[in-house]
């Protein structure tokens, strides 16, 4: 069964990021990318080799995935005015074994925490702090006990009090009344939350 959820990001700060550009003081941001979604950091202007973002980033996830890769991938960047944007280095983070916590206990959490940041040749150009969780998403469907009308058709009764579709504080409901079959009042009336 697969489990979808939301992942989140804190990407925290920097440390002794090597600059590529001698000339100027670093202008770093991130680009966050997790199963071919992407999200871009703020850029931090003279922010140096060890800037401080502190923001937070949210993906959809699901446990387990279609090719079983979990790598959440933080590619550091040097903004540059009048040329191309340097690379200063990469940290790729398996969340797979979170997912597979958060799919079985509804949630799971992993604290700030570094991870080395290098280059395509594996060397060393600092480190990124981190943290990450994971929530699961819960699809709920509701039924209530079946209704006839005296002529033993189904009949589409209002409940008190329920929305009957549209959007209850941030949550999508749809809603309907379900014939069993033969139009013989074998009718139940469904709601499910959309998240």
């Amino acid at each position: 069964m697969v489990v979808r959820g939301l992942l989140q990001i804190h990407l925290v700060d920097a440390r002794d990021l090597k600059a590529m550009d001698t000339t100027s003081r670093m202008d770093p941001y991130v680009i966050l990318r997790y199963m071919g979604q992407e999200r871009k950091s703020r850029v931090l202007r003279e922010g140096g080799s060890n800037p401080t973002w502190n923001e937070m980033f949210t993906f959809q996830a699901e446990y387990p995935s279609p090719d079983n890769q979990h790598n959440l991938v933080l590619k550091i960047m040097d903004e540059d005015t009048f040329s191309a944007d340097d690379f200063a280095g990469a940290a790729t983070i398996n969340v797979g074994d979170l997912l597979q916590l958060g799919a079985e206990k509804g949630s799971a959490e992993l604290p700030p925490h570094r991870y080395r940041v290098v280059l395509a040749d594996r060397s060393y150009q600092g480190d990124i702090r981190v943290g990450v969780s994971f929530k699961r998403k819960v699809l709920h469907t509701i039924k209530t006990l079946p209704h006839t009308s005296p002529s033993g058709f189904a009949s589409s009764r209002v409940l008190p009090g329920v929305n009957h579709g549209g959007d209850i504080g941030g949550w999508k409901v749809s809603g309907g009344v379900r014939d069993g079959g033969g139009g013989r009042g074998v009718a139940g009336r469904w709601w499910r939350l959309i998240f």
